[in-house]
């Protein structure tokens, strides 16, 4: 009777692990920028860095043991864009999103900004995958309408992606929110929202 209980037990044990295996997603966060490319830079304040917080508070706010967030870098390195989409490529990754600080000669721009590509194979489920992070990020920003763009980090993946462009860097109230750590946490909150 015990032998039957304790293959029982493993059994279940298999089944459960199988289920929770196969329901993993790996998701592909895109740091822009990086290395002697700073990206938009205003106020001494760089693109590049600002990206990169808020990229690692996404990670740290993960508590799903079934997402795995990969960013493309960790630190203030160069990644070239051919290698990011190989990266991104070569992990079977299930989405991906680009993150972006936008700059304009007008200072009074602000909101943030999104975009998807008619050239991929997955144009559809990027349309649904930008909509969702709209969703989420427009109750608590201004968020304009998904535009269309040929981006090679959209065009050359094989998953759904978005690239999204978090705020102005050249307006002065946008700038210092996407400083702040609770600026940052906000962002960082509302996209994982939508990543979940």
């Amino acid at each position: 009777m015990k032998n039957i209980f304790r293959l029982l037990s493993l059994c279940l044990l298999a089944v459960s692990l199988a289920f929770t295996a196969g329901d993993k997603k790996t998701v592909i966060i895109d740091v822009a920028h990086g290395g002697k490319d700073s990206g938009n830079t205003t106020e001494n304040v760089l693109e590049k860095e600002i990206v990169l917080q808020i990229a690692q508070k996404i990670v740290a706010l993960n508590d799903d043991p079934n997402l795995e967030i990969i960013l493309t870098r960790n630190s203030d390195k160069s990644l070239s864009l051919s290698d990011r989409v190989k990266l991104v490529n070569s992990k079977d990754a299930d989405l991906l999103i680009s993150l972006h600080l936008n700059s304009a000669t007008a200072s009074e721009r602000t909101g943030v900004e999104m975009y998807i590509t008619e050239n991929n194979s997955m144009k559809e489920r990027s349309a649904r995958l930008a909509q969702t992070i709209k969703a989420s990020l427009e109750k608590d920003f201004e968020v304009a309408e998904i535009k269309k763009a040929n981006f090679k980090i959209l065009k050359g993946t094989n998953c759904p992606a978005a690239l999204i462009e978090l705020g102005f860097l050249s307006n002065p109230s946008e700038r210092a929110f996407l400083q702040s750590e609770s600026g940052q946490e906000k962002m960082a909150r509302a996209i994982y929202h939508a990543l979940k």
